[in-house]
């Protein structure tokens, strides 16, 4: 992952990133960002519990 790419997340809230609105995806990526986003927004239904 490129760090640029990844300061995308910085200040953004878990469970909220939309992919595309909030994140650019990258095509042909090893690891998809649409997983790479789900599992950011799943943190916060995880750090609720």
């Amino acid at each position: 992952m490129e760090k640029k790419w990844l300061k995308q997340f910085e200040g953004k809230k878990a469970g909220s990133i939309k992919e595309e609105k909030d994140v650019d995806v990258v095509s042909g990526a090893t690891i998809s960002c649409q997983e790479i986003i789900r599992k950011v927004n799943a943190l916060n239904v995880q750090s609720k519990k």
